[in-house]
């Protein structure tokens, strides 16, 4: 199942945390992998606690700074790679990814979180399918969602991202057109090409499509040299290469 994202957008206070929790929770019990991906607006280290040692080593120069413990790893990449690549980096390992505070993005279903009045001008997009707060009364909106639905709303309505290849197969002029349609219940997911593929490649960051025929000859041939090598005895259910070309 391709990894279906969602993101959670609204200003300090006003409940983002507390909307997770709650859907990472509904989720979970449904035995489904979950990954969240918080956006940070001040510039600077990640985690930057005063004296700790993974500050001292930001501070003078590391790029890369990794943790292992005997339950966690983790992973701060101090270079600026744009969001696209971190969240490409988590999605292959969950089955949702939940965006909070991606106020700037696009391309993804959202729900805004809203604490004042003129939060509905500032936060609402044409990616935006639903809205709640904890602060004003917004029942009579049509995008509002109950408390104690929003985490089956998400789970529904939750969407692999846009892409903007824009190759019309599935009927639209764009991938954007085609989209807007899923968001709106309109269509289905499987008039999408990609749906229904098991390799993507990325040249320089940009999603290229590839035909049927061409996506078998890379099955069968990387599939076919992984078989020849050492590897572990367990199943192989996905293989991954990143080739870089100076």
């Amino acid at each position: 199942m391709l990894t279906k994202y969602f993101s959670i957008v609204g200003y300090s206070d006003s409940g983002k945390t507390f909307v997770i929790e709650k859907i990472i929770k509904h989720l979970v019990k449904k035995g489904y992998k979950v990954g969240v991906c918080k956006y940070i607006h001040h510039s600077g280290f990640g985690i930057d606690i005063p004296d700790k040692d993974t500050t001292k080593f930001y501070e003078n120069g590391a790029k890369i700074i990794s943790y292992v413990s005997p339950d966690a790893n983790g992973i701060i990449n101090i270079e600026k790679e744009g969001t696209s690549s971190t969240l490409r980096n988590i999605e292959n390992k969950v089955d949702y990814l939940i965006l909070e505070g991606f106020r700037n993005l696009t391309g993804v279903p959202r729900m805004a979180i809203i604490k004042e009045e003129s939060d509905l001008k500032s936060l609402l997009d044409e990616f935006t399918i639903g809205i709640t707060s904890h602060l004003i009364d917004l029942s009579k909106h049509n995008l509002f969602i109950k408390d104690e639905n929003i985490p089956s709303f998400v789970e529904k309505r939750a969407l692999p991202p846009m892409t903007s290849l824009n190759c019309q197969k599935c009927g639209y002029d764009s991938c954007k057109a085609f989209y807007k349609a899923l968001l709106m219940e309109k269509e289905d997911r499987s008039k999408c090409v990609l749906q229904i593929r098991n390799i993507k490649l990325f040249v320089n960051k940009k999603l290229l499509l590839i035909n049927p025929f061409v996506e078998d000859v890379f099955r069968n041939v990387i599939s076919g040299i992984v078989e020849t090598l050492q590897r572990p005895d367990e199943k192989i259910n996905s293989i991954d290469i990143n080739i870089k070309i100076e």
